[in-house]
């Protein structure tokens, strides 16, 4: 939806992010590259290897409309969310981000199997565990680091302080 809204008014924005996207039109992939081409928008996008979810999105043999993956639009810059240093966080030599492992934009905790139990007949049930898992913007995450970094850097050439 944000991909269609900026193919669709152009210059709305000049800075866009995008943090597991689950795709975006061909009509709008070209677009958007189009507004990259003259200038006229700068656009970053990630996709955690760990995120099972938006790439389900973007599967055109289910039919999906958007099936354009953001990050292999002409002129896209990429940024990391699989854990990493990202520069000039924090310091010039950067900081550290936890990979992302979720779909969430937040941290959330999620059930997880763990292994199995033998029940009552011998029937097999399912051991779970909370574990909690980091979402694109969590402050911890590398893909939320990347974005502060972006969006300063965007600040200060916009001329603000």
């Amino acid at each position: 939806m944000t991909g269609q809204a900026l193919s669709d008014n152009p210059g709305l924005v000049s800075h866009v992010w995008f943090f597991g996207s689950a795709g975006v039109t061909p009509q709008t992939g070209d677009e958007l590259a189009a507004q990259i081409r003259s200038g006229q928008t700068e656009l970053f996008s990630t996709h955690a290897d760990d995120d099972n979810i938006a790439e389900w999105g973007r599967k055109d043999w289910l039919g999906s409309a958007h099936a354009v993956d953001p990050r292999d639009i002409p002129g896209v810059e990429r940024f990391g969310s699989n854990g990493g240093v990202v520069p000039g966080y924090g310091s010039p030599r950067g900081e550290y981000g936890e990979s992302t492992d979720s779909h969430d934009a937040h941290n959330s905790t999620k059930d997880v199997i763990v292994g199995w139990s033998v029940g009552p007949g011998g029937a097999m049930i399912p051991r779970y565990e909370s574990r909690e898992q980091t979402g694109y913007l969590d402050p911890s995450a590398e893909s939320f680091k990347h974005f502060v970094v972006g969006l300063r850097e965007a600040l200060e050439t916009a001329g603000a302080n």
